[in-house]
């Protein structure tokens, strides 16, 4: 009996609630208060009707249900996690100490760091070889060889924009220098993200001489697709990608 009354209680109270908001709400359109017939309605009348009474059944508050990810697992990029599982196996990372790496780690890992934050010289073409792929040769030796294979994955250097934005416009212009002598008999994925980065970052508005390097990297470009092989789509969609933007975006239309 007394949770009969409780439900005819909160019962009640639901009804003053909806009694209350419909005071509270204004009506755009009168609707009468006559019962819905049993078939579809014929009238606009009749439609209002049902709109009306399909809104009052519904409750005055919905809570959305949580999609958050209960999972533990922490969700990161393929490569993140393997060269995380890969770093933990390397290093006897201890997932159960109190101490998130050893001393040995975190040495290694802040030097790295450093290194990453300060950039070679602008005329350093060597220094930026070893930066940007990872390759300790003589930029002359790659100059005629190319960058068919990149260098050590881990000395390489993403082209990210926290690293890019802070290259002025003469060390951009300078790099698109570097990068074209580096081309060879193609281009690698890396060598089309860098140089995709740098191209973001040279101003529109350039000196004669900075022009003629876009010009001159965009040329070796043209010469490098007459000779891929047209199933190399990847090769041929990363050289077009760099003539597009040199030829249309830089308005150098005459470069075929």
């Amino acid at each position: 009996m007394e949770q009969l009354a409780t439900l005819s209680i909160e019962d009640k109270f639901e009804e003053d609630l909806c009694e209350e908001d419909e005071e509270l709400i204004q009506k755009a359109l009168p609707v009468s208060g006559n019962s819905l017939p049993n078939r579809p309605p014929a009238t606009g009348e009749e439609y209002l009707r049902m709109v009306r009474s399909e809104a009052n059944k519904r409750p005055n508050v919905v809570i959305a249900k949580n999609q958050i990810n209960k999972s533990k697992e922490v969700r990161m990029a393929g490569w993140v996690k393997r060269g995380w599982a890969n770093q933990m196996e390397l290093d006897n990372f201890d997932q159960n100490s109190n101490n998130l790496v050893n001393e040995e780690w975190e040495k290694i890992f802040l030097m790295k760091f450093d290194l990453i934050r300060q950039f070679p010289a602008r005329n350093d073409e060597a220094g930026w070889l070893k930066y940007c792929y990872g390759i300790i040769e003589s930029p002359n030796f790659v100059e005629g060889k190319g960058l068919e294979n990149e260098g050590d994955v881990n000395e390489m250097t993403l082209p990210r924009v926290s690293i890019v934005s802070r290259i002025d416009q003469s060390t951009t212009i300078t790099l698109l220098l570097y990068h074209t002598k580096w081309l060879s008999n193609g281009i690698t994925i890396a060598q089309s993200q860098w140089l995709f980065a740098l191209l973001l970052r040279v101003d529109k508005l350039l000196t004669p001489n900075q022009m003629a390097t876009l010009r001159q990297l965009c040329k070796k470009c043209i010469q490098i697709r007459q000779k891929t092989d047209k199933e190399d789509l990847i090769t041929l969609a990363s050289l077009d990608m760099i003539i597009i933007i040199v030829r249309k975006y830089f308005g150098q239309k005459d470069l075929l």
